[in-house]
């Protein structure tokens, strides 16, 4: 993974894009009257987030017509696609699959 930097005339440096080839980014266009000076470097691995799962239980919960499981602070895991039905079923499935451990 690549990206291309720049740097604002006030000194701040910025991640305009990441690429997955450094082909890619040194194609990237840029306007450089925009920047002080524009770089490609490769990219830093992003930091992991938390590692420790969602606290249980989870349970679904509707916003509009979304279903999304949500961990027992009401914080979305799993945003769920399809139709009723099939949201349903997907959540009855994950909810206890994940809630019987």
């Amino acid at each position: 993974m690549y990206e291309v930097r720049a740097e604002t005339k006030e000194g701040e440096v910025l991640v305009l894009r990441r690429f997955g080839t450094r082909a890619e980014a040194e194609d990237h266009p840029v306007t450089m009257a925009f920047w002080k000076r524009v770089w490609v470097q490769p990219a830093e691995p992003e930091p992991l987030r938390d590692t420790n799962p969602p606290p249980l239980p989870w349970r679904l919960q509707w916003r509009g017509i979304r279903g999304y499981v949500v961990d027992t602070n009401g914080k979305p895991v799993v945003s769920l696609l399809g139709t009723l039905e099939r949201q349903e079923h997907a959540a009855k499935l994950i909810c206890t699959a994940v809630n019987t451990q």
